[in-house]
């Protein structure tokens, strides 16, 4: 049987990049910082190694966990089957008990039917509508109201009798 594993792509990635590095500066440095580049490299496999561990264990645990949902799932569908093998075997409704229902359904198609012309018909008004509106606009250029001046009543004075 074949293990399989769930890896991060991204760190795997960054290694690739360092070694490609590390390659590099092989050529050019001294051994001293090649030695410290290789520790890191390290340290960096082992936290990768380490999240791997901890995703592998968390994936088993979760795994562990399908049988038993898969039993309860099995057995809800067992009884959904037998629900209907009953429902098929015995007459629940009869033609006459379902009537109403249909009559009212048949009355709600219908309503709908209607709704259904009123809304197309306003859907074709409001389209000849706006192309009205829009060879009005082409047609003849906006002219903006002229600004009346508002005039303030003049007031009266009328002395008061004494």
């Amino acid at each position: 049987m074949d293990e399989y594993e769930v890896v991060p792509v991204n760190p795997v990635r960054r290694l690739e990049k360092r070694i490609e590095k590390l390659e590099s500066l092989l050529a050019k440095e001294t051994g001293k910082e090649f030695v410290k580049e290789i520790v890191d490299i390290i340290k960096m496999n082992q936290l990768i190694v380490d999240e791997l561990v901890r995703s592998n264990e968390s994936l088993k645990m979760e795994i562990s966990k399908l049988p038993g949902r898969l039993d309860t799932l099995i057995s809800q569908i067992n009884e959904l089957l037998s629900y209907v093998k009953a429902s098929i075997t015995e007459e629940v409704f009869s033609p006459e008990s379902l009537r109403p229902f249909v009559n009212k359904m048949e009355k709600i198609a219908e309503g709908i039917k209607e709704l259904t012309e009123v809304n197309k018909m306003l859907m074709e008004n409001m389209s000849k509508l706006e192309k009205k509106l829009e060879s009005s606009v082409q047609q003849k250029p906006m002219v903006l109201p002229r600004r009346i001046p508002i005039q303030k009543k003049p007031t009266i004075l009328i002395p008061k009798k004494q």
